[in-house]
């Protein structure tokens, strides 16, 4: 949540899809501007970002068969991703893409969340953007409130 604390108009859709949705890092990362749909309230996770060691992010499936699913967008969660939309945009990268495994490819993917460099965002790599410097110095002690109104032990 610190995340949302330090940057709301950048980083609450992040933060909205993971807890309202369900959504794992990678696959709101990897989210593009045609996975969302508004209109009919839906999210398609068939892809994510994937981040290893010497290589720069890639897109590639997600982990199983499973995972691959429409997710429905309830009313009070569109405001974000719209929101997030109308100022930010998609952000164009060209990226290599491996959700065709046969046949991978390099294009431009607009990307829903990028970091302040417009780069897609490795979780595991701090590129000088600082972005994560806002989670490691978050003084707010225990649990934190999620948007179901439970709560979880800060991590």
């Amino acid at each position: 949540m610190a995340v949302v604390y330090s940057d709301p108009a950048s980083w609450a859709v992040a933060v909205y899809l993971a807890a309202g949705c369900g959504l794992r890092g990678g696959e709101i990362f990897g989210l593009e501007l045609d996975q969302i749909d508004l209109k009919r309230r839906e999210v398609d996770t068939s892809q994510q970002l994937v981040c290893v060691s010497g290589r720069k992010p890639y897109l590639a499936p997600v982990k199983t068969e499973t995972s691959t699913r429409t997710i429905e967008l309830p009313d009070l969660l569109c405001a974000a991703p719209d929101a997030h939309l109308k100022r930010f945009g998609a952000v164009e990268n060209e990226i290599d893409d491996e959700t065709d495994l046969p046949r991978p490819s390099r294009r431009v993917a607009k990307l829903l969340i990028a970091t302040n460099m417009l780069q897609p965002v490795h979780r595991a790599i701090d590129d000088g953007s600082n972005m994560w410097a806002p989670v490691r110095r978050d003084p707010r002690p225990g649990p934190v409130s999620t948007a179901c109104g439970t709560t979880s032990p800060r991590c």
